[in-house]
């Protein structure tokens, strides 16, 4: 049971089932380092931590990567099948939880359709924030640039 009182930040890397083999282990640890470094830039500007951060996790999806980049609302089809793992996302429970979630989709948010990249709508009962990068970021977060946003892909510009 989460407590109440702390706000939790769970950063996911969300694996379509045809990528399990394809994408870079090391994303773990860049993505890792990176929220450490953007919570002490918030602990700087305010003073104090505004969330306790879990340790990132890969989570398999049941679909092919083509399958998530056609659909009209990517974030949708993911927030679904993380639900099934953290009940928060299958809303009505309000736990003060933010899921980062990076999804190994290369370049295609750039290109699909509907809702991909960003910070998800807040439906009433509603997951209360659900975030979808593409995994140009986590390359950012690895090698130190997202080379599908060369303007403001640096590691530093994503966290």
């Amino acid at each position: 049971m989460l407590d109440r009182t702390i706000r939790y930040l769970f950063p996911l890397i969300f694996v379509p089932v045809d990528q399990g083999g394809k994408w870079p282990g090391g994303y773990i640890t860049a993505l890792d380092t990176a929220v450490d470094a953007a919570l002490d830039w918030w602990t700087d500007a305010l003073g104090f931590c505004p969330f306790a951060a879990a340790p990132t996790i890969a989570i398999g999806g049941i679909h092919p990567r083509a399958e998530y980049s056609a659909h009209p609302d990517t974030q949708e089809l993911i927030r679904v099948e993380l639900a099934r793992y953290y009940p928060e996302l299958a809303g009505g429970v309000d736990a003060g939880v933010v899921y980062a979630v990076y999804a190994c989709l290369g370049a295609d948010p750039y290109n699909c359709p509907g809702n991909v990249i960003g910070t998800s709508n807040v439906a009433g009962d509603g997951p209360r924030v659900l975030i979808v990068q593409s995994s140009g970021s986590l390359d950012a977060f690895l090698t130190g640039n997202n080379e599908a946003d060369p303007a403001t892909g640096s590691c530093a510009a994503q966290i």
